[in-house]
C-alpha cells in the first residue's frame, strides 16, 4: 500500500509569502512619509542692541597719593578715613626738632658769611685807595679782590644751605594738594618715615566721588568697535541695578598679560548717590550699535544648509586643477559681501527641495541678526530638518525572528 505524500511544507511557504507580502504592502516607501520635516522660524520685528564684554574697576577721576619727601616720626595727625579737606589743610606733621635744629645752623653761618664779605668789601675799598697814590703792588691788590670774591661765593652757598634747611623745616608739615576727601591712610601717629630713596604714601584722596571712571580692559579682536561717545552699561555686585557710563578716551597704550594684548578704554560715570566705591569691580557692555522696530532672524537659520543629491549615473564633479608649476596662486573666486547671505524657505511640496533666497543682513548682536532686504515679517525660514522617529532603528524584519532549527 502506497504511503501518501505530506503537503504541510507547501502550506508553510505559502504562509511565509502572504506574510511577505503583508509586509511590504504596510511597509512601502510613501512619498510624503519619506519626505523630510522642516523645524522653521519667523521673521519678526523688534528691536536689537550689539555690544562689547568688558571687565574694569571703578576709580576716582582724580586720585592723588600723598607722601613725604623727608624722613621723620609722625607726632600729630590731623585726618583719618573719609575725612573731607580743602587744598592746604595740614594732614599730619612730623616731629620737626631735627629740621629746626639744622635750619638755626644754617641761619648762623650765614650771618657768619655775611660779616666776611662786608669785611672783604671794606678791605678792598681800602686797598683801592693806596693803589691809586702807587704804594699797592698790582698783585697785592689782585689778592684782595680774589678773596672779596671768595667771600660772596661763601655766603651764597650758605645762603642756598640755609633755604633748604627751611624748605625741610616746611615739610614737617605735610598738605592736602587738592580738595577731596581721604580714601586711604597708612600714617600713624609714632611711625617712622625713611624717605631716603622714594616718597612713601601716606594718604589717598580723590578729588570728587561723585564723577568717577572705569578701567575697563577691552580685547585686541574687539578694541576696533570702541569709539568715543559710546553708550555703556554695567553692573557691580553690591547692587543688583545696572547704571549707566559713556566712553571718554580709548588709550593706544597695549597691556599684555600672559601673552593676551588689551587696551584700557576710559569710561565716565556719574556717581550723585555715592552708590559705587573704588575700586569696585564693573562688569561692562559697551553699545556698539542699536536697531529699533527692525527685520530680525535667529542666526541658526544662517547656518541650514540642505543635504545636497546626486542624481543617478551622474558623473563625478571634476577634481580641481592642479597648481601652477611656477608657484603662482590661482586666482580666487570673488567672495560674496559681507552682508549677503543665503536662507532656505520650506518647499510648496514634500517632494520639492528648499528654496534658497539671497538676503541683505544688517546688525549682528549674537542671537539674532537684522534683516535689511529679502524677507518680510512672519516669512518662515527653514532652521534644520527634524529626525524621523524610526531614524536609526529601521522596519522589522518579519524573518528576521525565526530562529534556526
Amino acid at each position: 500500500m502506497r504511503k501518501r505524500k505530506r503537503r504541510w511544507p507547501w502550506y508553510v511557504l505559502l504562509l511565509l509569502a502572504a506574510g511577505g507580502g503583508y509586509w511590504w504592502y504596510t511597509h512601502r516607501e510613501n512619498p510624503k512619509d519619506s519626505a523630510p520635516e522642516y523645524q522653521t522660524v519667523k521673521v519678526s520685528t523688534g528691536d536689537l542692541t550689539k555690544a562689547v564684554s568688558a571687565i574694569g574697576e571703578l576709580n576716582p577721576l582724580v586720585k592723588v597719593e600723598v607722601g613725604s619727601q623727608i624722613s621723620g616720626t609722625v607726632s600729630k595727625l590731623f585726618v583719618d578715613f573719609n575725612s573731607e579737606v580743602k587744598e592746604g589743610d595740614i594732614l599730619c606733621e612730623l616731629d620737626p626738632a631735627t629740621y629746626e635744629a639744622n635750619y638755626a645752623q644754617a641761619k648762623a653761618e650765614c650771618t657768619s658769611a655775611q660779616a666776611e664779605r662786608d669785611l672783604q668789601k671794606k678791605n678792598l675799598e681800602r686797598k683801592t685807595q693806596l693803589k691809586d697814590r702807587m704804594l699797592l703792588s698790582t698783585a697785592d691788590f689782585d689778592q684782595v679782590e680774589a678773596d672779596l670774591q671768595r667771600a660772596e661765593a661763601q655766603l651764597e652757598l650758605v645762603e642756598a644751605r640755609m633755604k633748604k634747611s627751611k624748605v625741610d623745616l616746611e615739610r614737617c608739615r605735610i598738605p592736602a594738594p587738592i580738595n577731596g576727601v581721604v580714601i586711604d591712610r597708612t600714617a600713624e601717629i609714632g611711625m617712622t618715615i625713611a624717605a631716603s630713596f622714594s616718597a612713601p604714601k601716606l594718604f589717598v584722596m580723590a578729588a570728587d566721588l561723585t564723577k568717577m571712571q572705569i578701567n575697563a580692559k577691552v580685547s585686541e579682536a574687539y578694541i576696533g568697535q570702541i569709539v568715543k561717545g559710546q553708550k555703556v552699561k554695567f553692573v557691580v555686585d553690591a547692587w543688583p541695578d545696572s547704571f549707566l557710563g559713556e566712553v571718554v578716551q580709548v588709550r593706544n597704550s597695549p597691556i599684555t598679560e600672559e601673552n593676551v594684548v588689551n587696551y584700557d578704554v576710559i569710561i565716565a560715570v556719574n556717581n550723585p548717590e555715592l552708590k559705587l566705591k573704588p575700586g569696585m569691580t564693573a562688569t561692562v557692555q559697551v553699545v556698539t550699535g542699536e536697531r529699533t522696530s527692525v527685520l530680525r532672524l535667529a542666526n541658526s537659520a544662517f547656518r541650514f544648509k540642505p543635504a545636497a543629491k546626486a542624481a543617478p549615473g551622474a558623473p563625478a564633479a571634476p577634481a580641481s586643477p592642479p597648481p601652477p608649476a611656477d608657484g603662482t596662486a590661482t586666482r580666487k573666486l570673488d567672495k560674496p559681501p559681507a552682508d549677503e547671505k543665503t536662507v532656505y524657505l520650506k518647499p510648496k511640496t514634500p517632494t520639492e527641495e528648499p528654496v534658497p533666497l539671497k538676503v541683505k543682513t544688517g546688525l549682528n548682536d549674537g542671537i539674532q541678526t537684522e534683516i535689511v532686504s529679502g524677507l518680510k515679517e512672519g516669512d518662515e525660514v527653514i532652521l534644520l530638518v527634524k529626525p524621523k522617529a524610526d531614524e536609526g532603528g529601521g522596519a522589522t524584519n518579519p524573518f528576521g525572528g525565526m530562529g534556526r532549527r
